[in-house]
């Protein structure tokens, strides 16, 4: 969980920075945000949301869907502390990002100059580069502390809400200057395992609470699960019971498909592409939502 906790985060905030165009027009982004007036007369900028899917399949989708709220995430990572592993993930974004916009900002002057597909090919992604470190030796923080920090990513699960600001990190200088990212999230699972097997793997159980919280995340935010009529470690009656129960909640934006002659590992004749057709469908729902 820390692992996808660390990717999300890093993941989430180079699209951020990759968007904000506002930052260097020359770059030829996409321009994610708009500018208008608040109510003193001064700049306001509304953003348009990321769009994300958090996916996992089989033991991926459990600690996809155990994985914090969004909000958290975005929150954490934007109030880390000089030095943390939080900010020097943010810094890793932010390093990639502009490589990227350079990248294609290059690419696109070469566009101009030559229509060759290969040629374009061939140039974007050659000089991008992910690694070191981002921190100022005086403002790294020691190894100890930077286990504390990896250590409080692995507790993340049961943090459900923002902490208050007067209580957090002290902001990191990295991020304490730009918008908290906005993100519009969507879960994908695939080949979910369910209690017993889950409790098995994750060597504890869910207590009440946390399926109850599960089940308020899938319905309230776009999500897809995927299994087969075979699977062989959670059976397909119950998997169907799960997920009706979900879809069933008022407002439920849960969608399931189940296919017939489709085991857990998807080996079976012509299932994979019904299952690539059923993700490829429900992600076009997703694109046709409206903003906000």
């Amino acid at each position: 969980m820390a692992d996808y906790t660390s990717f999300a985060g890093f993941f989430i905030h180079y699209l951020h920075e990759l968007n904000d165009s506002h930052k260097d027009d020359s770059a030829g982004a996409q321009d994610s945000h708009t500018e208008g007036k608040d109510q003193d007369g001064g700049k306001s900028v509304t953003q348009t949301p990321l769009e994300i899917v958090f996916g996992g399949y089989s033991y991926g989708s459990m600690i996809a869907s155990k994985l914090p709220s969004v909000e958290y995430i975005t929150y954490r990572f934007s109030t880390g502390a000089d030095g943390t592993a939080f900010t020097e993930i943010i810094l890793r974004a932010r390093n990639l990002a502009i490589q990227t916009r350079e990248e294609l900002q290059s690419v696109g002057q070469q566009s101009t100059q030559s229509s060759s597909r290969a040629s374009r090919e061939s140039h974007f992604g050659r000089n991008l580069h992910v690694g070191g470190e981002f921190t100022s030796p005086e403002h790294r923080r020691p190894s100890g502390e930077m286990s504390r920090s990896a250590q409080l990513v692995r507790k993340l699960s049961s943090l459900k809400k923002k902490p208050d600001h007067a209580n957090g990190d002290k902001q990191s200088t990295a991020s304490k200057t730009g918008v908290e990212p906005k993100v519009r999230a969507a879960y994908l699972l695939i080949s979910p395992l369910l209690p017993p097997v889950s409790s098995l793997i994750s060597l504890g159980t869910s207590s009440s609470a946390e399926k109850e919280e599960l089940q308020t995340r899938l319905s309230t935010h776009p999500s897809l699960a995927v299994f087969g009529s075979d699977d062989l470690f959670t059976s397909a009656k119950k998997l169907r019971a799960w997920a009706q129960s979900i879809s069933a909640k008022p407002g439920s934006s849960f969608q399931f498909v189940e296919i017939n002659g489709a085991g857990h590992f998807w080996h079976e004749e012509g299932v994979e592409k019904k299952l690539r057709l059923a993700v490829r469908e429900w992600i076009k729902g997703l694109e046709a939502r409206p903003e906000g």
